[in-house]
């Protein structure tokens, strides 16, 4: 006969078959099956399995472990960007050496994917999952990440706040005069938005080759709630100014030898021809050295011409933080003259 002696309450143990012969010689085998009731204490529990044929006895001594699982996220609070892809882990633990496998799903809000394995095993010293997690143009704000497990018949689950943060950009002054063959300074902004905090490397560039641009520093450092700055400095290239002053002066020559010449020979000596002739000569000399009323450009030679013969252009500062994630933080409308 065979039975389990000294189990607690809530454990039941079930032989199959619950005798067997025995014959000199012969070994024979039998299956145990050990239930628990739902709600039973976690605990290791020394026991024993009695066989007895009535004469003689022997207890073999075993150790009924009731146990569980838990399981958590890490980290938590997860921070990301609004369009950001980030690994985080998922920690099974054993309770009272459960080793059962464990099945997995993960419950995210709109616009936030979720990604873990369809199942893990819990381990005394702990194991971990990978869980992926990627927003997609998730507007700011704090929402919840929910992970499920079932052992049947346990089951439980995990939350971490998923923390969507961002920072603001921007540039002062946003227009400028600059002089040829000099340099103006100015301010970028970097702001935190919903407690970000981290490294933001900051690029710039001109729509003309005649331009440059430098920050200082490249990298800024942002803590949550605060502000960090750069200074900006554009320098502008000698060589524009004399560009724009060789350009007019190639269109007031045309100007004088191209049509004021035919003009001279029309009028002749008639005075009344000549005064109108005159007048005519002189709004085409004004024309060749104003160049124009206004205008502005990115394309083709990089600037348009303004008024008095100035030049305008475009500086462009980048704020990037992150795998892929970036920002214009401004746009420099640059004068030259």
């Amino acid at each position: 006969m065979l039975q389990c002696v000294g189990i607690p309450a809530q454990v039941q143990c079930q032989f199959n078959p619950f005798s067997v012969p025995l014959h000199p010689g012969d070994t024979s085998g039998f299956n145990l099956i050990v239930s628990v009731a739902r709600g039973a204490t976690n605990g290791s529990y020394p026991a024993v399995i009695r066989a007895s044929d009535g004469i003689l006895t022997y207890d073999l001594p075993i150790t009924i472990n009731i146990g569980d699982f838990s399981m958590n996220i890490v980290p938590n609070p997860i921070q990301m960007l609004p369009s950001q892809l980030l690994s985080s882990n998922v920690i099974l633990a054993s309770i009272f050496h459960y080793d059962q496998a464990v099945w997995l799903s993960c419950s995210v809000p709109a616009g936030v994917q979720c990604d873990v394995p369809p199942f893990g095993k819990p381990a005394s010293a702990s194991s971990q999952v990978s869980l992926g997690v990627q927003t997609q143009s998730t507007p700011v704000g704090n929402y919840q990440i929910v992970i499920n497990g079932v052992s049947t018949p346990l089951s439980h689950s995990a939350s971490a706040q998923l923390q969507v943060w961002d920072f603001n950009s921007s540039v002062t002054p946003t227009t400028a005069t600059i002089k040829a063959g000099t340099s103006a300074d100015f301010n970028v902004n970097i702001d935190s938005v919903n407690g970000f905090n981290g490294i933001v490397d900051l690029y710039c560039g001109a729509s003309n080759v005649g331009i440059s641009c430098a920050l200082n520093p490249a990298s800024v450092t942002v803590s949550a709630g605060s502000t960090a700055s750069s200074t900006l400095t554009i320098t502008v290239a000698p060589g524009l100014a004399s560009n724009t002053k060789s350009n007019l002066a190639i269109a007031y020559a045309l100007g004088i030898s191209g049509i004021g010449l035919p003009l001279f020979l029309y009028c002749g000596r008639n005075k009344h021809k000549l005064v109108r002739c005159t007048v005519a000569l002189l709004v085409l000399s004004l024309a060749s050295c104003g160049g124009g009323m206004s205008g502005t450009g990115t394309g083709g030679n990089g600037g348009g011409a303004g008024s008095g013969g100035s030049h305008n252009y475009v500086v462009t500062v980048q704020a990037n933080s992150g795998i892929g994630y970036g920002k214009p933080a401004g746009k420099i409308q640059i004068t030259v003259n």
